[in-house]
């Protein structure tokens, strides 16, 4: 697998999955202490495996029989949904900016936002 191939936007390293909490805020901001900028995210909802990674080329192998490949897509998407931390999160971008590589990231607060039903 390579970095994009599970559909990520924005790839953090160094901060384990349960850091990240459905409604709450994070800041992306550079190390400088005087920086107040960057880019805040609110984070929606867990990302769940979907049928659209089997068009990977390594699980889609079009040499293998269409029943192996949709086994294999199947077996791929349930080892997925086994592993907190392979898919990510959606989040919603409340404040836009540029995320560099080296930047951090640090929870703003709990949204006060609600979900409807």
């Amino acid at each position: 697998m390579q970095m994009g191939d599970l559909g990520e936007n924005l790839y953090v390293d160094g901060v384990e999955f349960a850091f990240f909490e459905v409604g709450k805020r994070y800041r992306f901001a550079s190390m400088a202490a005087e920086d107040t900028g960057g880019v805040v995210v609110e984070i929606t909802e867990k990302v769940e495996p979907c049928g659209n990674l089997c068009k990977l080329p390594y699980i889609n192998d079009m040499q293998m029989q269409p029943k192996e490949r949709l086994e294999k897509c199947k077996d791929f998407l349930f080892w997925l949904s086994q592993r907190d931390g392979l898919r990510g999160w959606y989040g919603r971008i409340i404040e836009g900016g540029t995320v560099k590589i080296g930047d951090k990231v640090s929870v703003l607060y709990p949204s006060t936002s609600t979900v409807l039903s």
